[in-house]
């Protein structure tokens, strides 16, 4: 391309009147069915066809494109735009179709002649797609995941010296330093398999894969033996085949726009990364490149190579498209910290909707109920590892443009500075939290005022359980009957029921205990409508307290008793819940239908 013109994407208007003006990369996140690939069938809608012939878009209302001065500006810049006569005498166009699926041509007036004019007089060169349907068509990639495997399969060599008609011979054409490019990046994702075109047959083009071609000879007729000795890629995996077609696409289909739909298909996660990687480094001057995926992994590819990228996120409420612009600072804070890396924070970016939960069992747990009562919800959940990241992670979504809410227990509550940094990440007012400060600290006041004398009854209690426990592990050991018996407790189990009492018998001691095991019903009437104004307010803005305590009071109504082993207590619920029938009247049904309606009737804070 000259140092002249340059045809580029100047703004996409869509269909909410966000106006969006792509940099030299652009990728397109979001859950499935919220508009994404729709975006790149709407540019290419646009950019490849007049006003009249277009179908209506879906997301993209308008572009603007950069102009040249002239034609003989836009074919110095890309000669592969010039005219030439066919068969009948006709000026056309011919080249790759955007797909790179078949070839395309493009008719319509004297060459150079009456072009010279249209661009002179510069009438409804844009206005009424004149431009996108003339040049649209050698001006744009369109890489689909309905293509992708048949971009490099097996084909005809060409039988004209004008234009390329498939993809492989948009390959011959590049010539060997293009190839062996090609070659070296398939080889360094797929344990070193390197690619060779075989034109051996003259009138066939096909590659070849092996991990060493250095015995075949380089005059085709010398060759045929030992290149025919060499496996078809067509015959390969899905991956390597998909993997090479887009590096061919990238690195042979020399045109300004190239859209990508899903680079990751077909691939494994490393080599998604590796894609990510090799479209962030095609991303040059001169070109500008737009894709749509649903992978993180292309994500961090990207982000490991270029710092500049555009990253739009495309969602999609009661048919309502909305879009945010994600900063690559936000991005890169969650990759670079690892628990929020390692608790697969950015794979929300892909889901209509993200749970923060403070543990895995309690996001095991309801997961398990929303799959049941709401299985449309499709929600992403995400393990902070505890309450404090809740919020945390919840505060970055709001920026990410992901819905989102956090499950926290009733003893949130327990720190008032937690408490009310909790608020702030959240999106409460100064105003709005001082009152939520309040209501907290008099329901702290009540925790602090229970009464010790019960605390040290049930805490004797545990321990007379535990000096029985221990009696009986100790009679146990004093017989050689253990070793052999298969019947009756073993002297393991007791030390686990023993360790378990004294685990019980530390929540105890603990004032907020009480209200750890039962939640607003430790509460008097007062207390419980002051609890029921700030759970309210809280979970406006999308973060819900288990109002029975905590995740292991939430099937007390199913006579599922509380106990502070957490593990053995997940094991049972998460049958139980399997085998139930939802009833909205108990407390776990209830707790999911509210936080299921918060994110399905909230367009985020």
């Amino acid at each position: 391309m000259s140092d002249g013109y340059q045809f580029r994407l100047k703004t996409m208007t869509f269909n909410d009147g966000t106006v969006a003006s792509p940099p030299a990369l652009t990728l397109i996140v979001g859950p499935n069915n919220s508009g994404k690939s729709q975006i790149l069938k709407d540019v290419v809608e646009i950019a490849t066809k007049t006003n009249s012939s277009r179908r209506d878009t879906v997301v993209v209302r308008d572009l603007d494109v950069e102009l040249p001065s002239g034609l003989d500006a836009l074919t110095a810049a890309y000669p592969s735009l010039d005219r030439v006569r066919d068969q009948n005498g006709n000026w056309q166009f011919f080249g790759l179709h955007p797909t790179l699926a078949q070839q395309a041509t493009v008719g319509g007036g004297q060459w150079p002649g009456a072009f010279t004019g249209q661009f002179a007089s510069r009438e409804g060169l844009l206005e009424n797609g004149w431009f996108y349907h003339q040049f649209g068509p050698g001006l744009i990639t369109f890489i689909t995941t309905e293509h992708r495997l048949q971009l490099i399969k097996e084909s005809a060599s060409s039988d004209h010296d004008y234009a390329a008609a498939n993809l492989l011979q948009s390959l011959y054409n590049a010539g060997s330093e293009t190839e062996r490019a090609i070659a070296d990046e398939v080889a360094a994702v797929f344990r070193g398999q390197r690619i060779k075109l075989d034109y051996t047959t003259l009138t066939r083009l096909r590659l070849k894969v092996s991990k060493d071609f250095s015995d075949v000879p380089a005059d085709p007729r010398d060759g045929k033996g030992a290149m025919r000795s060499k496996p078809a890629l067509d015959n390969q995996g899905d991956g390597i085949r998909s993997f090479t077609g887009m590096v061919v696409a990238l690195k042979t289909a020399n045109r300004p726009l190239i859209l990508i739909d899903e680079p990751e298909a077909f691939l494994h996660p490393p080599q998604a990364y590796a894609m990510g990687r090799l479209i962030a480094s095609e991303a040059v001057s001169g070109r500008q490149i737009m894709v749509a995926t649903h992978s993180t992994d292309v994500l961090r590819g990207v982000l490991s190579v270029t710092e500049t990228p555009e990253i739009i996120r495309v969602d999609r409420i009661d048919n309502v498209n909305t879009f945010a612009r994600l900063t690559r600072d936000t991005l890169t804070s969650i990759l670079n910290d690892p628990l929020l890396s390692s608790a697969r924070v950015l794979d929300a970016l892909f889901y209509p909707s993200a749970i923060v939960t403070e543990a895995d069992a309690d996001s095991r747990l309801f997961h398990s109920a929303i799959q049941k009562a709401h299985p449309e919800a499709g929600c992403h959940f995400v393990n902070a590892s505890n309450k404090q990241t809740v919020t945390k992670i919840m505060s970055i979504y709001t920026k990410l443009g992901v819905r989102r809410a956090g499950i926290v227990d009733f003893d949130i509550l327990r720190k008032s500075d937690e408490w009310l940094e909790a608020l702030k990440a959240i999106g409460l007012t100064d105003t709005q939290a001082t009152r939520l400060g309040e209501l907290r600290d008099s329901i702290a006041l009540h925790a602090k005022q229970q009464p010790v004398r019960d605390r040290l009854d049930e805490i004797k209690s545990l321990m007379t359980k535990a000096s029985g426990l221990i009696d009986e592990c100790g009679l146990l050991m004093t017989t050689e009957e253990e070793k052999s018996s298969r019947s009756g407790p073993s002297a393991e189990k007791l030390l686990g029921q023993i360790e378990r009492r004294f685990q019980e018998a530390a929540h105890v001691t603990k004032p907020w205990n009480e209200l750890k095991r039962r939640g607003r019903d430790a509460l008097d009437s007062e207390l419980g409508s002051q609890f029921d104004e700030l759970w309210r307010a809280v979970a406006d803005h999308g973060l819900f307290l288990v109002p029975t305590g905590e995740l292991e009071t939430v099937l007390s109504d199913y006579g599922v008793p509380y106990t502070t082993n957490k593990k053995q207590w997940i094991q049972q619920a998460l049958r139980l819940v399997a085998g139930l029938e939802v009833d909205a009247e108990k407390q776990l049904w209830k707790f999911v239908g509210e936080l299921i309606e918060y994110l399905e009737h909230k367009e985020g804070d």
